[in-house]
């Protein structure tokens, strides 16, 4: 209660609260002294980004993907949650799933990946509610974040116009009439900020950039295969018979479907074409008619990658993290509905998660009907009415692009526990190039380990496993793949050994370490040899010596011709 200076008496918000007689934990999520009434510690949300925390006080979430890290101990699941004013309900950003190699033995650290793409820009209120063993619910104190989808080179607090403020952070009228006068058609922007300023400069703009990234090209590729056509059993006898068995045939080709996935690609049409012809599988016309087609199939594959230029690589126009181009001709989806199968979760976050964002079909002829009515004129093909993917084995098939994608390097990153201990904790991370916005899928051989990350706008990718990987001798390799799991474009692989918490990268990590040279090694090796070789003719001519002189005849017994020659 309140008396104001006028004499009125004003009454406060009722707050309800509970004592309970459990122990009390106090914890530091927003300073010292918080106390909650719980007998669980209050989790606490932290944000990383590149495994580096980041500032919780104005934190700003773009289109770049962010690790958030909650500390709890006996949780049983843990759900992130941001809410908005003005909207009764909170929006769910996932459930987190514990990460082995941060947690200790008093506290789990949980984590979920985010990408801000799809919220709308606000500023929110994030929060975390972690459901304990004992069935007891604690949610943390929220955070606040702003998510802001404008360019970096946009960003400030007054009119993007205003030339009196930095230009570093503005883009002034000056900046943009250059980008105008350089940029005159979709195909022309090299990155966001000169797609978004050509794009939205005049309504005609924004109608021809959507029309260049949703228009349909090569509408009819069929992936051939020099073994299409052939019976499986007949192959599979091809590949267990050591007699029948091209020797020049990789090993990772043990079944019928890995010979017929192997010779899918060009440049294995030698070996294949011969394995086949020599076994009576195919006749040589038939492979050389075939080999034509699988040439053209995989030159419109890839032209569909090279012409991924302009406003195609950055368009997003149902904002759901696949770019339009990507949605009409790699994950054939629907460009203008976020989630095409109608199952609540959208486009992008399937692909991150290797589900099909094409799947159910029941639930996604809604989303068919309006795409085959868009004038764009592309359609989604029909999808399986499994969620599931079958990926292909990059060691066998797709084709190896590097121009297009590339993994860079392999580094442990050490790591702290921060506010739960001082031990430290490494971590194998990778990182690669691709093409701008694109989906990347990762095969980390040998088990395999397979994951999905998306690459930036600059076409850069980071991804830090989450698993502890054995030592030894690895390789990792990235793809870009259609919503079906086929590899449209591969890397070269990048080998790396893994010894304790060191990593040697390349082709000579995977060679045996290099012992100082010994006596029987190098030119010590052929010395020796030779010494052998005088030591055995000495040998040799001093037992014929005691031969000759033993015998009755001498020479003659040795040599029974010498007299007559």
């Amino acid at each position: 209660l309140m008396d104001n200076s006028a004499g009125t008496t004003l009454i406060s918000k009722r707050v309800k609260f509970v004592v309970r007689n459990q122990p009390t934990s106090i914890v530091t999520p927003g300073g010292p002294g918080v106390v909650t009434t719980s007998a669980q510690v209050m989790p606490v949300i932290k944000v990383f980004v590149d495994n580096r925390p980041v500032s919780q006080d104005a934190f700003t979430f773009s289109d770049e993907t962010v690790e958030l890290r909650i500390a709890a101990a006996n949780a049983k699941k843990v759900t992130l949650y941001a809410s908005v004013s003005g909207k009764s309900a909170p929006l769910e950003l996932g459930k987190a799933v514990i990460d082995d190699l941060l947690s200790g033995k008093s506290v789990d650290v949980w984590t979920l990946s985010m990408n801000a793409i799809k919220m709308e820009q606000n500023s929110y209120k994030l929060f975390t509610r972690v459901l304990y063993l004992d069935g007891t619910i604690v949610e943390s104190l929220p955070m606040l974040v702003k998510v802001d989808h404008t360019p970096a080179v946009l960003r400030s607090s007054g009119n993007e116009n205003d030339a009196s403020t930095s230009p570093d952070s503005v883009m002034t009228l000056a900046q943009k009439e250059e980008i105008l006068a350089r940029v005159t058609s979709p195909a022309l922007c090299t990155n966001t900020l000169e797609c978004k300023v050509y794009c939205k400069s005049v309504t005609d703009n924004a109608a021809a950039c959507k029309a260049f990234a949703q228009e349909m090209k090569n509408e009819a590729i069929t992936v051939t295969s020099l073994a299409d056509g052939i019976s499986k059993e007949r192959i599979e006898n091809m590949l267990t018979d050591p007699t029948k068995r091209l020797k020049y045939l990789p090993e990772a080709v043990v079944h019928a479907q890995d010979m017929i996935d192997y010779c899918a690609d060009p440049s294995h049409a030698d070996i294949c074409s011969k394995a086949l012809e020599q076994n009576d599988l195919a006749s040589l016309d038939t492979l050389k008619e075939k080999k034509q087609q699988l040439i053209v199939s995989r030159d419109a594959e890839k032209a569909l990658l090279t012409e991924r230029t302009g406003a195609r690589a950055f368009i997003d126009s149902d904002r759901d993290g696949i770019t339009d181009y990507d949605e009409v001709h790699i994950s054939h989806t629907n460009p203008d509905i976020s989630d095409t199968d109608k199952d609540g979760i959208p486009d992008g976050e399937e692909l991150l998660a290797r589900t099909n964002p094409n799947g159910r079909d029941a639930r996604a002829d809604s989303a068919l009907a309006e795409r085959t009515g868009s004038t764009t004129g592309a359609d989604v093909p029909s999808r399986p009415a499994s969620e599931g993917i079958t990926l292909e084995d990059p060691l066998i098939a797709g084709v190896t692009q590097k121009e297009l994608l590339s993994v860079n390097d392999v580094v442990a990153e050490e790591l702290g526990y921060d506010d739960h201990g001082t031990s430290t904790v490494k971590k194998l991370k990778f990182t690669g190039s691709a093409l701008p916005n694109s989906y990347v899928t990762l095969y980390i051989f040998s088990n395999p380990i397979v994951v999905t990350v998306r690459a930036n706008a600059s076409g850069e990718w980071t991804y830090t496993l989450d698993k502890e990987l054995p030592n030894g001798s690895h390789q990792v390799v990235s793809a870009i793949t259609s919503e079906g799991g086929h590899i449209l474009a591969k890397s070269e692989p990048l080998p790396f050994v893994k010894e304790a918490a060191a990593v040697s990268v390349g082709a000579n990590a995977l060679l045996p370490d290099q012992m100082t040279p010994g006596f029987f090694t190098g030119a010590s090796l052929y010395a020796f040899i030779a010494i052998l070789i005088g030591l055995l003719g000495i040998a040799f001519s001093i037992i014929g010596f005691v031969v000759h002189q033993r015998s009755p005849g001498g020479s003659d017994v040795l040599f029974p011709d010498a007299k007559d020659k």
